[in-house]
């Protein structure tokens, strides 16, 4: 998250509307809002939101939905986005990979790569067809691989196999 509040900062110079929204209540809040309150000229255009039982709400009023993890298995989060038709960058962790699904329905980046994230995020907003594309696909994939028959079919699978 801090990575990404840092290049927020730098996306700002440059694209001034931007607005950042973070939202939960992470071990990383005090130092993030220490951050933000050290950058006086754009505190105003980030808002930390408490954790939310309703996240679709939230989702429903993103642009883009950005999961900067270091490490992932399963993302919950970026699965309710996807159902949710929210565009999405992730980190290349764990299942955040698995639900890209090579490349279509998501951005991907490398929080080892010191820029990869502001580079995605100027490819992001200087292509929005490419991000439309990637969120029709994203939306498709998991209303097609995560419906409630499928999850049913694969927890019958592991019980069976383990049985």
């Amino acid at each position: 998250v801090e990575a990404l509040v840092k290049t927020y900062f730098k996306l700002i110079s440059k694209y001034k509307y931007l607005h950042l929204k973070i939202v939960g209540n992470g071990s990383q809040k005090i130092k993030i809002k220490k951050l933000i309150e050290g950058n006086v000229n754009t505190s105003k255009q980030i808002q930390l939101i408490e954790f939310s039982d309703n996240i679709n709400e939230h989702l429903s009023k993103f642009d883009l939905f950005c999961y900067p993890s270091l490490r992932e298995g399963m993302p919950n989060a970026i699965i309710e986005a996807m159902s949710n038709s929210c565009p999405i960058i992730s980190s290349n962790r764990g299942g955040c990979l698995e639900l890209n699904n090579n490349m279509k329905n998501s951005f991907i980046f490398n929080p080892d790569i010191e820029h990869d994230l502001y580079d995605k995020l100027l490819y992001i907003l200087e292509n929005k067809n490419d991000l439309i594309l990637k969120t029709k696909n994203a939306y498709k994939f998991i209303k097609e691989e995560f419906n409630i028959d499928n999850m049913i079919q694969s927890h019958i699978r592991v019980y069976e196999d383990n049985t």
